[in-house]
This record gives structure tokens, C-alpha cells and sequence, in this order.
């Protein structure tokens, strides 16, 4: 868990850097792929992006579940 964390931190410097939280919260009509740091760098970048998001989506859940599972005991 600890290195899916530590991708899921660079996953948010990637999230700002690249600019995709424009995108994702409409302040942005289109989102262009940017080339320019090299191939390597840029799937890393969204490797770590979607690390990000599993990550967050995954404790989101367990918090659910707790909270249910609390809730109808």
C-alpha cells in the first residue's frame, strides 16, 4: 500500500501540473494531450493520475462500508 500511495501523492502533483483539474470541473471546453516532457514521463504521469483516483475511490468505500456497516448493526 505504501508505494500505491506514494504514486497516489505524485498522481496529484500530476493532477495539478498537467492542468486536468480544469478539464474535469468544466473550466475547460477541451483537454489536449501535452507531448512535450517525453512518452516515459507522460504515462507516468497518468499512471499515477489514475493511481490518484483509485486509491481515493477505494478509501471512499471503505468509509461507506463502515458507515453502513455501523449504521445496521
Amino acid at each position: 500500500m505504501g508505494v500505491v500511495s506514494a504514486l497516489g501523492v505524485y498522481g496529484i502533483y500530476a493532477f495539478i501540473e498537467r492542468g486536468l483539474w480544469k478539464y474535469m470541473t468544466l473550466q475547460q471546453p477541451f483537454f489536449s494531450l501535452d507531448l512535450e516532457h517525453g512518452y516515459l514521463l507522460f504515462t507516468l504521469d497518468y499512471i499515477a493520475i489514475m493511481a490518484l483516483f483509485a486509491v481515493s475511490m477505494q478509501l471512499v468505500m471503505l468509509a461507506l462500508n463502515r458507515y453502513f456497516y455501523i449504521r445496521n448493526a
